[in-house]
C-alpha cells in the first residue's frame, strides 16, 4: 500500500502543474474547469480524464472512477459524483478521485466493483491506516490538493476561534470536515514531518 509520504510527494508534484498553468496557488483551487485539478492533470499526464455529476443516491458510496486501457497503460479515465453532494464535498471526492489515478498502482484495479465498494463501504474515509482503512491516504492526498502545503499561513488564520474550521471551510473550499481534520494538531504534526523530508516543497 502507497505511504502517506509517497502520496504528498505526488500531490506537490501534481500542484508544481497546477502553479504553472495558473500561475499561483491562490485558494480555493480549481478543481474543474479550465486549468483545474483535472485538466492539468491530463496535461501533465497524458490520461484524458472526464467528469460527470449523475443522479443516483447514495448513503456511503460518494464516487467513483472508473479506468480504461490495456495492462500497464492507463488510456482514459471517467469520474462520476452524485448530485445530492453539496459543492465542497463533489470537490473533495473528485480530488480522492483524482489520488487514485495518481496513486494506484495495477494491483489496486478490479473488474469486480460490487465487492471493492462494499469494501471501502466498511472502512470511514479517515480511519488511521493502521485500523484497515484502504482510502485514509486517498482522503489525505485530497485534502493536500484542496489545503496546499504553501498555504499553510492562510490555514493558519483559521487555527483560533469560534467555528475555526467553518471559516476555514469555506475558504479553502472543502467540507467542514475535512477542514477541522487539518485543523487537528496530530494531523498538523503528521503532514509536517512528511512535508520537512520534502524540503524542496517547503517553501
Amino acid at each position: 500500500m502507497i505511504s502517506v509520504f509517497e502520496a504528498v510527494e505526488r500531490v506537490q508534484e501534481l500542484l508544481a502543474h497546477y502553479k504553472h498553468a495558473n500561475g499561483s496557488l491562490v485558494t480555493p483551487i480549481h478543481v474543474t474547469g479550465r486549468n483545474g485539478l483535472i485538466h492539468v492533470m491530463q496535461q501533465a499526464y497524458g490520461v484524458p480524464v472526464e467528469f460527470a455529476v449523475v443522479p443516483w443516491e447514495s448513503t456511503y458510496l460518494k464516487g467513483c472512477v472508473f479506468r480504461y486501457g490495456r495492462p500497464g497503460r492507463l488510456e482514459r479515465a471517467e469520474i462520476y459524483c452524485p448530485a445530492s453532494l453539496s459543492v465542497a464535498w463533489t470537490r473533495f471526492v473528485i480530488c480522492k478521485e483524482l489520488a487514485h489515478l495518481l496513486l494506484d498502482g495495477p494491483e489496486s484495479f478490479t473488474d469486480d466493483p460490487l465487492t471493492m465498494a462494499a469494501s471501502l463501504i466498511a472502512s470511514p474515509v479517515f480511519a488511521r491506516v493502521g485500523q484497515g482503512a484502504p482510502e485514509y491516504v486517498f482522503a489525505v492526498a485530497a485534502t493536500e490538493m484542496l489545503i496546499p502545503w504553501q498555504r499553510r499561513y492562510v490555514l493558519g488564520k483559521f487555527t483560533w476561534g469560534r467555528r475555526a474550521h467553518r471559516r476555514a471551510a469555506e475558504h479553502f473550499g472543502v467540507p467542514d470536515e475535512v477542514a477541522e481534520l487539518r485543523l487537528k494538531r496530530g494531523y498538523r504534526g503528521m503532514i509536517e514531518r512528511h512535508y520537512r523530508d520534502l524540503e524542496t516543497f517547503a517553501a
